[in-house]
């Protein structure tokens, strides 16, 4: 045991210094049709989900008062 080398660790690689220049089309949009008809698709739904019409819970009548327990004695 006592008889084991371990590989050295390599040195880090020097990198590139950055520049700032960055490529415009990189960040550019794909499919602008898709993208507006994405965009008016989304205000639809978003505008439907405020004229949602609220549905009346309350009942007519009110719930029996009777409750009934089913089983074995115990």
């Amino acid at each position: 045991m006592d008889d084991q080398v371990n590989r050295p660790h390599r040195k880090a690689k020097s990198k590139k210094k950055h520049n700032g220049d960055t490529n415009p089309k990189a960040f550019a949009y794909a499919n602008p049709g898709k993208l507006a008809k994405q965009a008016v698709r989304s205000h639809d739904v978003k505008e439907k989900r405020l004229h949602v019409p609220l549905v009346d819970r309350l009942p007519e009548e009110a719930p029996p008062l009777i409750v009934a327990v089913v089983g074995p004695p115990g």
